[in-house]
């Protein structure tokens, strides 16, 4: 399960770099990833990541 959820959050991760802030938030793409307790989610994205999923949401946006 454990490499099940380092999948997840990859998955997370990378949504939330692409997001257009405007248009999704971190707990729409926390569930589309299979996330279901928020806390739970937002602590272990930042042991994986050291950082909080808010502070990834639309990095990499790039309007088009």
């Amino acid at each position: 399960m454990a490499y099940v959820k380092a999948l997840r959050l990859e998955l997370a991760h990378d949504e939330l770099l692409r997001a257009d802030p405007a248009e999704r938030s971190v707990t729409q793409i926390a569930l589309a990833c299979g996330f279901t307790h928020m806390s739970k989610f937002a602590r272990d994205f930042a042991a994986r990541f050291g950082e909080r999923p808010g502070a990834v949401l639309g990095r990499g946006y790039v309007r088009r």
